[in-house]
């Protein structure tokens, strides 16, 4: 699964990023955590931006709150695949309401 972060630096007028790929969910999740946290502080611990954007596996996650020390890991990594579940399980019902299964060619 591939992952992306991006957060905007509004000082510098641009966005940072940091991606990769992981095996599974919850590795996914771990790096996205990670990377997230790291890009959304500078070195000198100042804020870059507190919100930050996720794609996993082509999925655009809802914005995540990276940057806001009153959120601990847990509940970021709890948010991210809470978030990534719920847009994940629209876009498989969407595919799944535009191509119903047919049980067989019609009976004459």
């Amino acid at each position: 699964m591939d992952w992306f972060v991006s957060v905007w630096d509004e000082d510098m007028g641009v966005h940072v990023y940091r991606g990769g790929e992981g095996f599974d969910r919850a590795s996914v999740i771990e790096q996205v955590l990670a990377a997230g946290r790291v890009i959304a502080r500078r070195q000198d611990d100042s804020v870059v931006g507190t919100v930050g954007k996720v794609v996993i596996d082509g999925i655009p996650v809802d914005a995540i709150p990276f940057g806001d020390n009153g959120i601990g890991d847990d509940e970021l990594r709890w948010l991210i695949g809470a978030q990534f579940d719920r847009v994940r399980a629209g876009i498989d019902a969407a595919h799944t309401a535009s191509h119903p299964r047919q049980s067989g060619p019609p009976r004459i």
